[in-house]
């Protein structure tokens, strides 16, 4: 070893003499860890979501729709998404989030509209705030 050359050692005590490669192991160590963090952020995020609509359903007496709540995970090269949505009546979300028309027996329009129940918005709204907190607080868990 000449005297211009520099050891650096990381945390295992593994010696490098090349400062770029120390650099480019240290630096993907670090994404890798805040890669982890975020998806472990955004499965919070959805499991907060499940919990918080659930409980609204069950507040408004809707036990079938309640029990319908899940989270479908997508994963691709680039990034894993967290989907939340009602598996068993899926078609009913929109019509209470938004209310619909009044329709009756005899499939005559009553030209009445039944109120909106905004139940999945104020839940929806909340998710980044959830996310940003977990993943602040994984990512100090790792020491990063």
């Amino acid at each position: 070893m000449s005297k211009d050359q520099i050891v650096i050692t990381n945390s295992t005590g593994k010696a490098y003499f090349d400062f770029k490669k120390a650099l480019a192991e240290v630096t993907d160590g670090i994404v890798n860890a805040a890669t982890e963090a975020l998806d472990e952020a955004k499965q919070d995020g959805a499991l907060f979501a499940v919990q918080e609509v659930r409980a609204e359903s069950m507040s408004h007496g809707w036990t079938r729709y309640y029990k319908g709540w899940q989270i479908k995970r997508e994963r691709t090269a680039k990034q894993t998404k967290y989907i939340v949505h009602n598996k068993t009546h899926y078609q009913l979300t929109h019509l209470l989030e938004n209310g619909h028309r009044i329709i009756t027996v005899n499939g005559e329009d009553t030209g009445k509209r039944t109120k909106a129940i905004k139940h999945i918005l104020p839940v929806y709204e909340k998710v980044p705030e959830v996310i940003d907190e977990a993943f602040t607080k994984r990512l100090k868990d790792k020491g990063l």
